[in-house]
């Protein structure tokens, strides 16, 4: 027995022994560090405008300290040449990664494969018609080609009608009901309101604008036609139809309101400042009117209404002035993450319409902004609002603008047909279409 734990007594030592004196283990290595994330630069272009300007600033500020993987580098441009810097280098297969454009050039981007479609996933979304859900109905629309939606809308703007209201009162009409409810009706209202020294007009009762800003004459034609069924291009956008009944009809009326009429004076190119200085009683103009009376004919500013775009009074569809819009864009160029961090910048700085409206007074025609409440702070702006509803925006390229406005001087200006004006002008937009 003894010898028997003096056996396992020596072996329990040497175990030891054997322990003790074998080498250290070295440490473990230390866990590979983690690759920091690749930092994602950004390039946003947009045209100068400080109260959006402002806004932008801040809220990249605010997405780029919730993405700290994300720099972006927002760049301004004067108006008169964002579009021609833009897209000259969009051309060129260069450019921003994400850039804000009027509608009136999404035709051309979207058919020479520079922009890509709306990633709703990126944005967040599960599926684009969970993203159209927070858009009134209809709003989108203006910004998808061939069924694919290429843009979000970053502002909308349409025309409603500014009404003098001293010039009704002494006119012995009320301007709350007597104002011009249709075309027809606007033809009685205007007679009453013009006011006449012997054979001169001294004041008009409405006139058009034929000239100037052409987005004013051009959207106010196309929303006069639509109301009747008339459209500029067919659905695909290959053919132009501006030459069909509908338009001419809506042409006509121009006519008529020139040379049968004699209500209209197509020398006028900025019938804005004839309201403005009270020779004009009514003109149909955006929601930057307002502001624009108050800095500039204060006496003016304090004695307006602003009413609904007229209708024809056999309209088959309830609708104003086209819509001018601008929307977020995403250029091709770019490699599919930027593409990505670009859609989550979008959809960021795209979900607050509120502020963007108080402070910039743009509107963007998500449901929020009809359900915050915020346009009933503003005078008049559920007029536009509602006015806005239904109403296409437009589509046409600034080339083709031109041709519109000169098919609307033709029979203005001279006294060309309608028809045959618009047969002329169907011609050159479609030379247009072939090129692009």
């Amino acid at each position: 027995m003894g010898t028997r734990w003096s056996s396992l007594s020596a072996l329990v030592v040497l175990v030891w022994l054997v322990v003790a004196c074998a080498p250290a283990a070295p440490p473990a290595a230390p866990p590979a560090a983690t690759p920091a994330p690749q930092k994602i630069t950004l390039t946003y272009w947009t045209h100068e405008y400080e109260p959006r300007n402002a806004l932008d600033e801040r809220y990249i500020a605010e997405f780029m300290e919730a993405n700290p993987d994300i720099e972006v580098r927002y760049e301004t441009f004067p108006f008169e040449d964002y579009e021609t810097k833009l897209l000259t280098a969009l051309a060129g297969g260069t450019g921003p990664d994400l850039f804000n454009i009027s509608t009136s050039r999404m035709i051309a981007l979207v058919r020479s494969g520079a922009v890509v479609p709306v990633d709703a996933q990126a944005m967040g979304y599960d599926s684009i018609a969970a993203l159209q859900a927070e858009y009134i109905e209809g709003a989108l629309d203006g910004f998808t080609f061939g069924g694919t939606l290429y843009a979000i809308p970053t502002e909308i703007n349409n025309q409603a009608l500014y009404v003098n209201v001293d010039h009704f009162r002494e006119a012995g009409l009320d301007p709350e009901t007597d104002y011009p409810k249709t075309w027809e009706e606007m033809v009685e209202v205007a007679r009453k309101l013009t006011v006449r020294e012997g054979d001169k007009i001294v004041r008009r009762g409405y006139d058009f604008t034929y000239g100037g800003d052409i987005d004013l004459p051009v959207l106010a034609f196309e929303g006069m036609a639509y109301q009747l069924g008339g459209t500029f291009l067919n659905e695909d956008a290959t053919e132009a139809t501006i030459n069909s009944e509908p338009n001419v009809r809506a042409l006509q009326f121009w006519y008529d309101w020139v040379h049968t009429y004699g209500l209209g004076d197509p020398s006028l190119e900025e019938p804005v400042e004839l309201f403005g200085e009270g020779e004009l009683s009514m003109v149909s103009v955006g929601t930057w009117f307002g502001p624009w009376l108050e800095r500039n004919y204060p006496e003016v500013a304090e004695s307006y209404i602003v009413v609904p775009f007229p209708r024809f009074q056999d309209a088959v569809n309830d609708t104003g002035a086209f819509l001018y819009a601008y929307g977020h864009m995403v250029n091709a160029a770019s490699s599919p993450e930027e593409q990505a961090a670009a859609w989550k910048l979008i959809a960021f700085l795209d979900s607050k319409p509120v502020e963007y409206f108080r402070e910039a007074g743009l509107m963007q025609p998500r449901k929020e902004l009809e359900t915050s409440g915020v346009l009933d702070e503003v005078p008049f702006a559920r007029v536009f609002w509602n006015d806005m509803k239904g109403t296409p925006p437009d589509k046409l390229t600034g080339e083709m603008w031109e041709v519109v406005m000169r098919a609307i001087q033709r029979v203005t200006q001279d006294t060309v047909d309608p028809q045959t004006s618009l047969d002329q002008a169907k011609r050159e937009l479609d030379e247009i279409l072939a090129r692009q």
